[in-house]
Order: C-alpha cells, then structure tokens, then sequence
C-alpha cells in the first residue's frame, strides 16, 4: 500500500506540474490573445484613419481637376476672344491702310493745284511727317495684340500637359 500510495502521491505530483504548466502555457496564451487583439484593433483604427485621408485626398484631386478644367476652358475662350480680337485688329489696319491712301491720293491731289502754297507752308510738311510717323507707330500695336495672348495661351497649354503627365 505504500508504494500503491507513493505512485499515486509521484502521479499526483506529476499531475500537478503538468496542471501548473499548463496553466502556465494558458496564461502565456491568454496574454499574447489579448496583445494581438490591441495591436489588431490599433491596426483597424489606423486603417480606417488611412481611409478617411486617402478620402480626402481624392476629393482635393477632384476638386483641383475640375478647378483646372474650368481654367483651361477659360483660357481657351481668352484665346478665341483674342484671335476675333486680332480679326478685328487686322481689318482697322486695312482701313487705315485705305484711308491713308485716300489721304495720300487727295494729299497728291490738292498739292498739284496748291503746289507753290504747301511748298511755303512748313506745318503741312510737319502734318504729314507727324502722320507717317504715328502711322508707323500704330502698326506695331496690332503685333502686340495678337502676340501676347497667343504666346499666354500656348504657355497654359504646356503647363497643362505637364500637370497631366504628372497626375498619370
């Protein structure tokens, strides 16, 4: 009976050690459970907050497309209004063009009947140098006008294209 009584006591023991370490083992698992669930639900706050920036972020694209869309569409009746500009430009420098030949035709004119009178006259000669002079003067505006807005346009243009090289 004693040995009967020692085994059982060594099983008992036995027992007992197996129970401790698995309580142990259990313990050691509840912990880590708990550890991965925080560290999960820490990864599920930051996903949902990657969520809402990229969300954000999206919309400002929008935004910023459309802003420049409309810019673009903009720019493009600027150009339009800019080329009716150089239209309408081009036929003032076709009237003053006809004009100042009628001016010259009745100038030429008037001179052959008045020939003796306008050569002693030095402020008719100085009228029609002044003329000559604001003419040539007025000639160049029209470059300009036609110009500067093409060359806005074509620089809109370019940096269009790389914007939407960039968004690619």
């Amino acid at each position: 009976m004693d040995e009967t009584a020692r085994a059982l006591s060594n099983v008992a023991a036995d027992t007992n050690e197996r129970v401790t370490a698995v309580a142990s083992a259990s313990d050691e698992a509840f912990a880590n459970v708990k550890t991965v669930a925080a560290t999960a639900e820490e990864l599920a706050v930051s996903v949902g907050d990657i969520g809402t920036r990229v969300s954000t972020a999206s919309h400002i694209v929008a935004d910023v497309t459309e802003n420049a869309r409309t810019a673009n569409l903009k720019v493009e009746g600027l150009a339009a209004a800019a080329q009716r500009i150089g239209d309408v430009v081009s036929l003032i420098q076709d009237v003053a063009a006809q004009t100042n030949l009628l001016a010259l035709n009745a100038t030429i004119e008037a001179a052959r009947g008045t020939e003796d009178v306008v050569a002693h006259m030095p402020g008719v000669t100085k009228a029609v140098d002044e003329t000559s002079q604001s003419r040539r003067k007025c000639s160049v505006f029209p470059e300009i006008c036609r110009a500067r807005p093409s060359s806005f346009v074509t620089r809109w243009r370019t940096s269009c294209a790389k914007w939407r090289r960039r968004m690619r």
